[in-house]
């Protein structure tokens, strides 16, 4: 069996063996969050090795992003990397849409004039996905001239439980999609 088919294999497991025990122990108020950040744990640990590195890809706190979009927005190119639905749901405000399995050079093409000197964060709904394209994409972004590639920990979850604003194209909303039901158990709302 391949590494990455044991990965996926360990954090299933694992998941289903935390949840449990997160759902017997852990108050109610204080599920979604603790749950969250085991996922979080979990993620980071089986996340890619960035190239030439020991450490997993590049990582940024939801209140580091709240704080650099604030005060330098136009530095920043920010990518969700979850499906089409839940994009739609709600995303972060200036967020661009890429497609989980976004090839290489699709990537090259959109970088090819906004990425000069500019931090790339990729987020989805906890960081699994977006951590792995950081992984995959991060050469060609550097390659394009960015600064740095970041995966947002905790994702469009963390962002939201931490009361930071979601949008669609009606404005700002107080949900996020849940991605499935055993997910929904992590993000507020």
């Amino acid at each position: 069996m391949q590494k990455t088919s044991w990965g996926i294999m360990f954090v299933s497991v694992a998941l289903l063996a935390i949840s449990a025990l997160v759902v017997l122990f852990v108050p109610s108020g204080m599920l979604k969050n603790a749950g969250l950040r085991v996922v979080e744990l979990l993620i980071r640990s089986t996340l890619p090795r960035s190239a030439g590195s020991n450490t997993a890809v590049k990582e940024i706190s939801v209140e580091e992003l709240s704080e650099q979009l604030q005060q330098h927005s136009s530095q920043i190119l920010l990518f969700d990397v979850r499906e089409e639905q839940e994009y739609a749901v709600s995303h972060i405000q200036g967020a661009v849409r890429l497609s989980p399995e976004i090839k290489s050079e699709e990537f090259r093409h959109i970088l090819k004039k906004t990425a000069h000197t500019k931090k790339i964060v990729l987020y989805c709904s906890v960081g699994k996905r977006s951590g792995d394209a950081a992984y995959r994409l991060e050469r060609i972004a550097t390659e394009s001239g960015a600064e740095a590639v970041y995966n947002l920990t905790g994702g469009i979850f963390r962002w939201h439980n931490s009361g930071f604003p979601v949008m669609n194209e009606q404005g700002v909303v107080r949900r996020v999609h849940p991605f499935n039901r055993f997910w929904q158990m992590f993000v507020d709302g």
